[in-house]
């Protein structure tokens, strides 16, 4: 269905494919008809060193970041890692054992079920803490966010938790409150009152049936992923224009592939596209981080505002 699907565009005409969340893009057909690829996430090995160009990094960086913060932050010497026991659970507990490795990092990983009771995600807290580690991650989302969450402050455990931003969703921390005390969150900026966040709750409030004070970048999950890549790609193509460049499929990518001082939509994270060498198709590196502070608060990690992932990448 790639294939075909790729064949369809080409003989359309396109000029720039643009992915989403695509498994197996036929990569050789664009590449044959000469149609350059933007992504905004990587999913599967492949998408690394295709001939492509992805604004973010997708498990291997985000895991990277965490085992940074894990080694720099923390002086870990041994982590334990929960997780749900299915496909793309343990291709992302992959990335960050490979990088806990390179990190010199001893690790554990403790299985669960995609869905646990109360008391099965208590049990798999208990088990990862039964070692004694220095920091536990966790890689559960939405129900297991509140899961390990409630199990880790039932069973009064306080060893640090670093888990994804998915688990910092408005909807997560206004059931468990202080119960998220002690965990870290990767991934999540500072939402601060700037032109770019404001022009995001203006357009997507009413997409999303909201008001505008209700809509949250921790909120967006995935789709917020696309809606980046579109404004993103709109900042580049009006510093093109304003530069004289004429604006093509071609020539953005390009732009994007070479250009410097460029900046994921949000004007915070920078575009380094190509910065390493076993990953030619990434173009961003680097993670914020934040913590529960308290009061139903995430915030920023003073430190730990743009996370350097390459010195861990697998």
């Amino acid at each position: 269905t790639s294939q075909a699907c790729a064949q369809e565009l080409v003989g359309k005409n396109v000029e720039l494919i643009l992915l989403g969340l695509d498994l197996f893009p036929d990569y050789k057909v664009y590449e044959a008809a000469g149609i350059p690829v933007i992504g905004v996430l990587p999913i599967l090995p492949i998408d690394y060193t295709a001939n492509a160009l992805f604004l973010t990094g997708g498990n291997a960086t985000s895991q990277a970041a965490i085992a940074a913060v894990a080694k720099d932050y923390y002086d870990a010497k041994n982590v334990s890692v929960i997780h749900a026991d299915n496909a793309g659970a343990n291709s992302t507990a992959a990335s960050l054992t490979a990088a806990l490795d390179k990190a010199g990092i001893a690790w554990e990983a403790v299985k669960g079920g995609d869905n646990e009771t109360d008391a099965g995600y208590q049990g798999l807290v208990r088990e990862a803490a039964s070692s004694n580690p220095d920091v536990i991650v966790s890689l559960y989302a939405d129900a297991g966010c509140i899961g390990t969450m409630r199990g880790r402050a039932s069973l009064g455990i306080t060893i640090p938790v670093i888990t994804t931003n998915i688990c910092a969703d408005k909807d997560v921390i206004d059931v468990v409150g202080d119960e998220a005390e002690g965990w870290m969150f990767a991934g999540l900026a500072e939402e601060k009152d700037t032109p770019e966040r404001a022009l995001l709750k203006k357009l997507l409030a009413p997409v999303m049936g909201i008001s505008e004070d209700e809509v949250t970048a921790a909120g967006l999950g995935l789709g917020g992923l696309g809606y980046s890549l579109y404004m993103s790609l709109i900042d580049y193509g009006n510093l093109m224009v304003e530069r004289g460049i004429e604006l093509t499929g071609e020539s953005l990518y390009d732009f994007l592939k070479n250009g410097d001082g460029l900046y994921f939509f949000g004007g915070v994270t920078p575009i380094k596209c190509g910065a390493s060498a076993a990953y030619p198709a990434v173009c961003s590196f680097v993670f914020p981080f934040a913590e529960y502070k308290g009061d139903g608060v995430v915030g920023p990690v003073e430190g730990l505002e743009l996370v350097d992932s390459m010195p861990y990448l697998p």
